[in-house]
Parts: structure tokens; C-alpha cells; sequence
């Protein structure tokens, strides 16, 4: 995948809001990972995007925050297989269910970058263990 992932270890203001829209669409007790709070991901030129996926058990609501002006770039659009509708512009958030399909279009010029948490809730357990995000 042509993209470098940027590892945010500590949690600011924005992380607790997020948190606190998901408790309130999917009336569960959210938390954070205790290895990486999001990631920021750099989709690069002539990125190849992402192919259709979920995120499984990575947390139980997944948010994309785009902080890319969209003049700076063209494709690289977040996708939801059942709703093609939509469009995530700059400074706008999604929040959507592990489970559902998404993928990010081929990034055809310049550069993207969005904000992506995984959060899960509390007492989920995390099938990646073993996986360490953090550098050491």
C-alpha cells in the first residue's frame, strides 16, 4: 500500500469528543487502545488507495477525519460499499461500524492525509494481539 501510517501515542481534545459522539450512535462505553490512540495516514502520489475491507475487531467504531484541503488532491475518496453517496471533505468526520465495507479510491494526484481511530469498547477483545503500533 503506498501510504505511511504516523502513530499518535497520546490522546488531545479532538480524541474524546469522537469518543464521546460514538457512545451516543452505537450506545455502548467506548475506549481507547492502550497501544496507539490513531493513526494519520499519508496516502502518497499515485497511491494506489485501498481495497475493499472491514476493520474487524480493530475497535468497535472506526472514525476517518480527512484534514487535507481538497483543493491539494484529487481521488483518494472514502467510499462506503452500501452508500457511494457521500463524500468526506476536509475537516469532516466519519464514524461507521467494524463491519462495514469501505475502501480509499486511487489517489490519482498530489497528497491526502486523514486521521483514522479505531475505537473500541470497553471489554472488546483486540485480535491483533501480539501486534505492537508503538515504536520502541
Amino acid at each position: 500500500v503506498d501510504r505511511v501510517y504516523y502513530s499518535i501515542n497520546s490522546p488531545f481534545w479532538l480524541f474524546d469528543k469522537v469518543r464521546k459522539i460514538a457512545e451516543d450512535n452505537w450506545k455502548v462505553p467506548i475506549t481507547f487502545r492502550p497501544d496507539s490512540y490513531a493513526h494519520i495516514m499519508h496516502y502518497l502520489k499515485d497511491s494506489e488507495g485501498l481495497q475493499w475491507h472491514t476493520d474487524g475487531n480493530m475497535g468497535w467504531v472506526s472514525a476517518s477525519i480527512n484534514i487535507t484541503p481538497d483543493h491539494e488532491y484529487e481521488g483518494g475518496n472514502f467510499e462506503i460499499e452500501s452508500n457511494k453517496d457521500f463524500s468526506c471533505k476536509y475537516r469532516e468526520i466519519i464514524l461507521y461500524d467494524r463491519l462495514v465495507k469501505h475502501r480509499v479510491t486511487p489517489l490519482l494526484g498530489g497528497e491526502k492525509m486523514s486521521i483514522v481511530l479505531w475505537l473500541p469498547k470497553v471489554g472488546q477483545e483486540n485480535l491483533n494481539k501480539g501486534f505492537q503500533w508503538k515504536y520502541e
